[in-house]
């Protein structure tokens, strides 16, 4: 049967992908961003759910957030991408293969839920820090589309609120984080 299409071999871009993960996490972890001008930032964020009763200022404000975010994170599109940023970020700290799959697993747990819940799942990122005391971490994140907007305040709370929460029933560990609980905590 004759080729229809000249393409490149699968995983040559997987190789490729790998290199790019591999290079931005490594340009990230050599500048650490200090921890307290990213709390911020996060906090901003957080606050998404609620995007269809914000006024246009507001929006912006989230949308300037999450573009500053994005400077100091790596973004990655798939699970696969994302086991490997946190398997590249692993090799140069001390956390281990566990730590690797929990965040996975906790994350996924966020992202499979706003997807049965009808929001398109965006992809994953992980955002390193360094706080004063020198503890270097990172936060890891799904990310999902904004609401509709015809979505109802009551019906973006509950659909936020189950995302939120999706760890303790999806994920192993049956935990959530602290921003979860915060996230959560906001909603209600």
């Amino acid at each position: 049967m004759e080729k229809l299409f000249n393409s490149i071999d699968s995983s040559q871009l997987w190789e490729q992908r790998k290199s790019e993960i591999e290079a931005r996490v490594n340009e990230l972890l050599n500048n650490y961003p200090n921890y307290d001008s990213l709390v911020p930032l996060i906090k901003e964020i957080s606050q998404e759910a609620l995007w269809n009763t914000y006024s246009p200022e507001k929006k912006q404000d989230i949308i300037n957030s999450e573009e500053k975010i994005k400077q100091h994170s790596v973004f990655l599109n798939t699970l696969p991408e994302f086991r490997y940023a946190l398997e590249t970020i692993h090799r140069s700290t001390k956390y281990n293969e566990d730590a690797t799959n929990e965040l996975l697993s906790h994350e996924n747990a966020h992202m499979n839920v706003a997807e049965i819940e009808g929001l398109k799942g965006i992809g994953y990122s992980i955002t390193p820090y360094k706080r004063p005391s020198g503890f270097k971490g990172y936060w890891a994140m799904a990310w999902v589309e904004k609401p509709p907007s015809d979505w109802t305040e009551e019906k973006i709370k509950d659909v936020y609120t189950k995302i939120n929460e999706a760890p303790i029933i999806y994920d192993e560990s049956g935990k959530l984080s602290q921003f979860d609980k915060n996230a959560i905590e906001k909603l209600n």
